[in-house]
C-alpha cells in the first residue's frame, strides 16, 4: 500500500465519521503531504521520520477523535510503509 491508498483510507474514514474532527483530518493529510514531499526529495530518513510522526498522531487520537476501528486499520498500514522504506536505508 502506498501513500495514495493511505490518503484514500483517511478520506473514507473522515467521510464515514470514523475521523470525527475536521482539524484531525486536515492534520493527517498535512502529515501525509510531508511524507510525499520527502519521497519526492528521495530523502528516506525524512520519510521514515514523517511516517513515525503520522503513526504517533494516529495513536494519540485513537479512541478519541479517530475511532478504534480506523486507527487499528491505519496503524499497521503506516507501520508497513515505515518497514518498506527503512529496509532500503
Amino acid at each position: 500500500m502506498g501513500n495514495n491508498e493511505l490518503r484514500a483510507k483517511i478520506d473514507a474514514y473522515y467521510k464515514s465519521g470514523d475521523i470525527v474532527s475536521e482539524q484531525v483530518y486536515k492534520n493527517l493529510l498535512e502529515k501525509l503531504d510531508q511524507v510525499e514531499k520527502a519521497v519526492n526529495e528521495k530523502n528516506s530518513e525524512k520519510v521514515v521520520d514523517f511516517l513515525h510522526d503520522l503513526l504517533r498522531y494516529v495513536s494519540e487520537n485513537k479512541g478519541k477523535l479517530i475511532s478504534y476501528r480506523a486507527a487499528e486499520d491505519l496503524q499497521p498500514l503506516i507501520n508497513n510503509l515505515i518497514f518498506n522504506v527503512a529496509k532500503h536505508l
